[in-house]
């Protein structure tokens, strides 16, 4: 009969602390700590396995403030945390995955640092907290595919917040590995070559941005062609610089940002050979078609006063000191 009881009281009613007083009182059963533990988390986790989240919360939280120390106190924080997961409770997820990582080692270690890595990356959007969770499961697990998942993680981590010492490592250990696929690979030249341009390493930024424009045709590929050509202008090499702007402009037309830096590049080019018509044009194309960007077009402007000035300064006439008369400036030579 008590086991009847029992079975009424745990799996129907879900009351375990009314089970326990009910057998104490009724048959003298004295329970002991250890059973008392048991029989509460049975009922919380009950409420997890037939999807009743909320209620599960709630008896899993009155456990754990029960049994401080219980004898299920990990798989309590951990069942809670996918819970608060599954409600897309993600602070109060992460809390619990914290206590975790704080409680090791312990056999839910590895997946809280792997799950507290994804929230603090794409929820919280705390980097640093992304970036050392992702370190510290790679350096846990032992299979390839995890320490994968890891690096690139912290790639991605280290690149938003630095140092870019944590980026050229995760950035090459994606490029040089086999799970990586094309897209991947082409994120780790851009990351890398980004750093390698923060550095003055222009060859070396050069080289990975060639490979990411060679993997890939996203945003990231629109800016690496625009960045080659900005290298290749640094460089003094300008026809090279040209002929990488007008390929950005062929192959980008997607990305408007890109094509305008690209365009204004130009005029830059065609200052410097004293094309002043086509700096010009170039410029009031950019002033014309990407007003959505007020920052692109006030540099456009200013750039475009630049070319005004060296118009003016070439132009041979200038205004008459005697109204309705014109006078020739004179440029040397007898002329």
């Amino acid at each position: 009969a008590l086991l009847a009881i029992e079975e009424i009281y745990l799996k129907d009613l879900k009351q375990p602390n009314e089970y326990i007083a009910f057998a104490e009182s009724s048959s003298g059963v004295q329970f002991t700590d250890f059973a008392r533990d048991s029989i509460n988390f049975y009922v919380a986790k009950n409420f997890y396995l037939n999807a009743e989240y909320a209620k599960a919360i709630t008896n899993l939280s009155d456990y754990l403030q029960k049994f401080p120390k219980g004898y299920f106190r990990n798989e309590a924080l951990y069942t809670r945390a996918d819970c608060y997961n599954l409600q897309k409770d993600y602070n109060k997820a992460l809390s619990d995955y914290e206590a975790l990582i704080a409680n090791a080692p312990n056999p839910y270690e590895e997946r809280s640092l792997l799950k507290a890595a994804i929230i603090s990356y794409n929820y919280t959007q705390n980097f640093n907290k992304a970036l050392q969770y992702y370190k510290t499961y790679e350096s846990k697990v032992n299979s390839e595919s995890d320490k994968y998942q890891a690096q690139l993680g912290a790639l991605r981590s280290a690149f938003r917040v630095g140092p870019d010492s944590d980026v050229k490592v995760f950035g090459y250990k994606i490029i040089n590995s086999n799970l990586a696929n094309k897209e991947e690979k082409a994120s780790a030249y851009y990351y890398v070559g980004k750093v390698h341009l923060k550095e003055k390493a222009v060859t070396d930024a050069y080289n990975a941005f060639d490979a990411v424009a060679s993997m890939s045709n996203n945003n990231q590929a629109a800016e690496a062609k625009y960045l080659m050509a900005e290298i290749l202008y640094g460089q003094g090499k300008i026809a090279q610089a040209e002929k990488q702007c007008n390929t950005v402009t062929q192959e980008a037309s997607n990305y408007p940002y890109w094509v305008a830096k690209s365009i204004i590049l130009l005029s830059d080019i065609y200052l410097g050979r004293k094309d002043l018509i086509n700096a010009r044009a170039a410029l009031e194309a950019v002033i014309d078609n990407f007003n959505d960007d007020a920052a692109l077009v006030d540099l456009a402007k200013n750039k475009l006063k630049v070319v005004q000035k060296a118009e003016e300064d070439q132009n041979r006439i200038k205004a008459p000191s005697v109204p309705g008369k014109l006078e020739l400036q004179s440029t040397g030579g007898g002329q």
